[in-house]
């Protein structure tokens, strides 16, 4: 180490021109601080201000780096943010007292459902469909056998008896058709009745 200037800890902050404390905080940050010798014992702590300095400069150099590369990850982030949600300008001006109002009825709409279901006053469209179709399905069934039963035994020629079971084949198609126009979407509609109505006949 001859040719070297040591200089103590409080040299050293003089040189930097920051406070004891600072130069403390330094030390313990980087473990790879240049530190000729650690005060011990009553000794105090030496450096070679002209390794200090320059390891500083590069830990300044570093410092800038990264938080360059914050800024930069951080300027992503909020463009992303930004294409996710549209600007200000382009939604329409609704103060929050509007928007809070939608959103209690809304909630509203929703407890009232849920206590209708509950309470049996609402039964969902798909469900009031299965049944009725089933409904329908035995009751057509029902009414042929007793039309050809009833012909039967009472001399009514088979040719009559299979044109009223299918004028009666007629009508329930067309009530089928009705309800299930209450109970069906309109883009649903004619695919549904055309299905459903020939299994039920």
């Amino acid at each position: 180490m001859s040719g070297k200037i040591l200089i103590n800890k409080r040299q050293l902050a003089k040189e930097l021109n920051v406070s004891l404390p600072t130069l403390t905080s330094w030390i313990e940050k980087y473990e790879d601080f240049p530190i000729v010798s650690r005060g011990r014992n009553g000794s105090s702590y030496k450096f070679d201000a002209e390794e200090v300095f320059p390891f500083l400069d590069q830990k300044k150099e570093e410092e800038l780096e990264k938080n360059a590369g914050r800024d930069e990850a951080l300027a992503s982030l909020q463009l992303s943010f930004s294409n996710l949600f549209p600007d200000d300008d382009a939604l329409p001006i609704q103060s929050r007292e509007d928007i809070k109002k939608q959103l209690d009825i809304a909630k509203l709409h929703q407890l009232k459902r849920k206590e209708a279901q509950e309470c049996g006053l609402l039964v969902p469209a798909n469900e009031m469909r299965d049944a009725l179709m089933s409904t329908f399905a035995r009751l057509g069934s029902e009414s042929r056998n007793f039309i050809k039963r009833f012909g039967t035994e009472n001399g009514i020629p088979a040719a009559i008896i299979q044109h009223k079971i299918a004028m009666y084949e007629d009508l329930q198609k067309a009530t089928v058709n009705d309800i299930l126009g209450l109970l069906t979407p309109p883009e649903e509609q004619e695919h549904a009745t055309q299905e459903d109505t020939h299994g039920l006949l």
